[in-house]
């Protein structure tokens, strides 16, 4: 009985396939800066973390936490370009100089999934997802 058993077992084991991976979430479409309100969160290679909040109107706060070099912030507006994804950021305050953002350049929104979210800033790339501790917009 327990030979049965353990071959019944087996063969169960032997014919199951792992399950299907899991789609990716479907992009959204943005029509506006306020489709992407609400704080994002990032970290990189150097152990930083970042937390950035959008706001509806396209106000920008984002504070990095850098380890033993401490907390910095930038602040500044999102003027709309020329499509629903393409703006104009300019930091009216900026004590993290070292990330190389100048103070108005080029944001574009590369990719928003409602979970994820990556901006293009300047040259540079970001994946952002959504803090999962902060209140929905």
């Amino acid at each position: 009985m327990r030979t049965a058993l353990s071959l019944l077992v087996l063969a169960v084991a032997a014919c199951s396939h792992p399950p299907p991976p899991v789609a990716p979430p479907a992009e959204k479409t943005v029509t506006s800066i306020a489709d992407v309100a609400g704080t994002w969160v990032r970290d990189d290679d150097m152990g930083w973390f970042y937390t950035l909040t959008i706001d509806a109107s396209g106000k920008l706060v984002q504070y990095v936490e850098r380890d033993k070099l401490g907390r910095c912030e930038q602040k500044g507006t999102l003027a709309k370009g020329d499509s629903p994804t393409h703006y104009t950021l300019a930091l009216a305050h900026d004590t993290c100089k070292e990330l190389a953002d100048a103070p108005s350049g080029p944001l574009a929104i590369d990719s928003f999934t409602g979970t994820a979210l990556t901006l293009t800033v300047g040259a540079t790339q970001r994946v952002y997802r959504r803090d999962p501790n902060a209140v929905k917009p």
